[in-house]
Formats: C-alpha cells, structure tokens, sequence
C-alpha cells in the first residue's frame, strides 16, 4: 500500500497498465504515437497525445522527444523542456536515465 509506479514500456503492455492507473508513464515519441494510433508530426501533437493517455488513465505522462526535448503531462499542467544540443553517440538506457532522473 502506499506505492507509486512509474513505467517504462510501449504497446500492449502499455495499453493494459493504462487501465490500471500507473502514476506515471514514460513513452518515446514512436511509442506515443503507436498508443494513441496515429503519427505525431509536433510537439503539440505530442502533447495532445499525452493528455490522451492522461484521460485513459496515465497520472503523468513523461514523454521523451528526441532532439525536440521532452514533454511532461500531470493534472497540475503541461511542462515542456528544449534539448540540449549534443552528439548522440548511443540512445541506449535513455528512457531509463531520463526516467530515474524524474523520480
């Protein structure tokens, strides 16, 4: 009792844990477009598609959006930060560092 879970998956899986309730999930951009069943071209459709998985059941949604930067969604508001321009040698572990950085 009293635990929070955060998640860190995409398709089916994501799907079912969002009628669940999770405190908070953290899609990439492709995994956010494949939750909501079609392409997000800007950061406002990604937001829009974030507030989505907040109505089906999602506390927040911490969406990462590669070089466009990433994108939070709770009940208290919408929270965008721009990435920092670098050379990206590996994306490896990311969404995991991004995600424990959150926390």
């Amino acid at each position: 009792a009293g635990a929070r879970i955060a998640l860190d998956t995409s398709g089916a899986a994501l799907t079912a844990a969002l009628r669940e309730g999770p405190d908070v999930i953290k899609p990439n951009a492709q995994e956010l477009a494949e939750a909501v069943g079609h392409p997000l071209a800007t950061v406002g459709d990604a937001l829009k598609a974030a507030e989505e998985l907040c109505e089906r059941g999602a506390g927040a949604v911490l969406a990462s959006l590669g070089a466009d930067g990433q994108l939070l969604v709770e009940a208290s508001g919408a929270y965008f930060a721009t990435a920092r321009v670098a050379t990206v040698r590996s994306n490896v572990g990311a969404g995991d560092a991004s995600l424990a950085g959150f926390l």
